[in-house]
């Protein structure tokens, strides 16, 4: 049987994201929102405030994803995004290096659908690897 907290929070995505990612991240309190507004956007899925600052310094020299976190829904920069975050945690060494666990915890912070990220990666691999 679903505990309160499940039954309060049953459907509501923007009640669970502010519920887990309150007070992490560089987010404030669950009343503040943020966990909604810092939500996972782009194609790695940047996730809270402090990774939206550092994005946007990066991509940016200034904080402008903090008052336009949406922008990461853009094709171009859900792209950067991605390409910031890859680069900015040295993931290049891992996929180098053929070590896929090492660049799933660095992308996911774990290996939670590991086995299947591993076969899709295998069958990607496969693909660009056929000759016609």
């Amino acid at each position: 049987m679903p505990n309160s907290d499940a039954q309060l929070l049953h459907r509501k995505p923007e009640a669970i994201a502010n519920r887990v990612y309150s007070d992490r991240l560089g987010n404030g309190s669950e009343t503040s929102g943020e966990g909604w507004l810092y939500r996972g956007r782009g194609l790695i899925q940047v996730t809270g405030k402090s990774n939206y600052r550092a994005c946007s310094l990066a991509l940016f020299a200034d904080e402008r994803l903090l008052a336009t976190p949406h922008l990461l829904e853009d094709w171009q920069w859900a792209v950067a995004s991605a390409g910031w975050y890859w680069q900015a945690r040295g993931i290049n060494k891992w996929a180098d290096g053929d070590d896929f666990a090492s660049v799933t915890k660095a992308v996911n912070g774990g290996l939670n659908g590991h086995s299947e990220r591993l076969a899709v990666y295998r069958e990607a691999l496969h693909l660009l690897t056929m000759h016609p």
